[in-house]
């Protein structure tokens, strides 16, 4: 098998690489209650331009972070942009979330686990950029807002 080389795709993720940080709002799951938090995006280049690595930390209410880790990368067979993120509620990435660009600065990601589904939406606006999730949890018919933010580059 070849060796795979960055490509426009690639390039493409390099809207994501930088500090940012923002306020976001979160609805009730059966993880966490409803509340906002401070939080910090920290991405930078990896494996040789293949890769955008992501540090997550948010601090909510005095408690301890909830941290999370991961890497924004172009799957080679179908072109879509996967995003593997483990996080510290402790569940492994058994799948990552995929999607691709949706126009000029909006990135649709979406993933399906045993716990429900998630979608993920990043729309970037120059040095800010806005992150949405929705879930459906369980059997739930419909998706609902779980999280807002907003970001700014430092």
């Amino acid at each position: 098998m070849g060796e795979v080389r960055p490509g426009p795709a690639h390039e493409r993720l390099g809207v994501l690489v930088g500090e940012w940080v923002g306020e976001e709002e979160f609805a009730a799951t059966p993880w966490a209650p409803a509340g906002t938090a401070r939080s910090r995006h920290s991405l930078r280049s990896g494996v040789g331009g293949l890769a955008v690595v992501h540090d997550y930390e948010q601090a909510r209410g005095g408690g301890d972070p909830f941290l999370g880790h991961g890497f924004f990368t172009v799957d080679p067979g179908t072109g879509e942009v996967v995003w593997f993120f483990l996080d510290s509620t402790g569940f492994p990435p058994d799948t990552p979330l995929r999607g691709d660009w949706d126009g000029e600065g909006v990135l649709r990601l979406a993933k399906t686990t045993p716990r429900g589904q998630a979608r993920h939406v990043f729309r970037f606006h120059g040095d800010a950029f806005e992150h949405e999730i929705d879930v459906r949890l369980g059997d739930a018919a419909a998706f609902s807002p779980f999280a807002r933010g907003r970001f700014h580059r430092v």
